[in-house]
């Protein structure tokens, strides 16, 4: 879709390919693979995002690149802004590059381990499921700790049995009813608590696996960077938001600052710090 003027008041336009060269109404929604629009004010989720302008517009996109950046909302893996004014709310889960310079003030360069739609539904489908098998786990141990001193002492008393009943099989009498019974009993008991560790063990594994996509997810923006290839002028800050743990590091660059890049930096086991590079 080519719209050579703008894009009206409650408007809503889905394509591959789009391409605007007005504006959009900050009640218009656009959805596509690929966007491109020169001045963008209302609501656009792509793959790929190029804006001329945002004037307090909003955008998702897997590769966001804007030339002019007057307040708003940017979401994506990796963000590039020619020039950045005030009051826009910059977030990313691997990159934010500002190629020209900030001449605005209160923005917030925040960097998440999922910004995109696919990786906050992923991220909150593991979260939420992790959570549910860590209850499970849980369920699953008390019941198996409880039962496991039991199945040690069944186990003793089976082999008893078991030998007793051969015996008499072996001088031609017929086992006691009593016996049989009592040793069918006790190893539907014991294949009870087989069960139990191995159902256990199933769950373990899944966690484990799931818990090692999350930390996956969260590495990408352990290692995610923020650039800005100009001296900082202006009052901006900085957020680095981690899931497991749970947290969030501020960082306030400097007025006067020169260019510089981000990152974070692990100082022990569960505590990171950013660390700053000079261009």
């Amino acid at each position: 879709i080519i719209v050579e003027g703008s894009v009206a008041n409650g408007a809503e336009l889905t394509a591959e390919k789009i391409e605007i060269k007005g504006q959009t109404h900050k009640t218009s929604k656009i959805y596509a693979d690929s966007a491109k629009i020169g001045l963008h004010k209302g609501f656009l989720n792509a793959k790929k995002a190029q804006i001329d302008k945002l004037e307090n517009g909003e955008v998702t996109a897997d590769y966001v690149i804007v030339e002019q950046a007057i307040g708003g909302t940017i979401r994506g893996k990796r963000v590039e802004i020619k020039e950045l004014f005030s009051n826009v709310k910059i977030i990313a889960s691997k990159e934010i590059k500002i190629t020209g310079m900030i001449k605005g003030s209160d923005n917030h360069f925040i960097i998440e381990p999922a910004v995109t739609v696919d990786e906050r539904e992923k991220l909150d489908a593991l979260l939420v499921s992790s959570k549910e098998l860590e209850k499970k786990v849980k369920e699953l141990q008390k019941s198996y700790l409880s039962k496991k001193e039991m199945f040690q002492q069944a186990q003793e008393n089976i082999d008893g049995l078991k030998e007793i009943i051969t015996n008499a099989k072996k001088s031609g009498r017929k086992p006691s009813q009593i016996h049989i019974d009592r040793y069918k009993q006790l190893t539907l008991g014991v294949q009870e608590v087989v069960n139990l560790k191995e159902g256990l063990e199933v769950l373990e594994e899944k966690l484990s696996n799931e818990k090692d996509e999350i930390s996956l997810i969260q590495d990408a923006a352990i290692h995610a960077k923020i650039i800005n290839m100009s001296v900082w002028q202006t009052h901006n800050k900085i957020f680095y938001k981690l899931i497991a743990p749970e947290m969030k590091i501020e960082y306030i660059p400097k007025i006067g600052m020169s260019p510089s890049v981000f990152s974070l930096r692990r100082v022990g086991e569960e505590e990171f710090e950013v660390e700053v590079k000079n261009i």
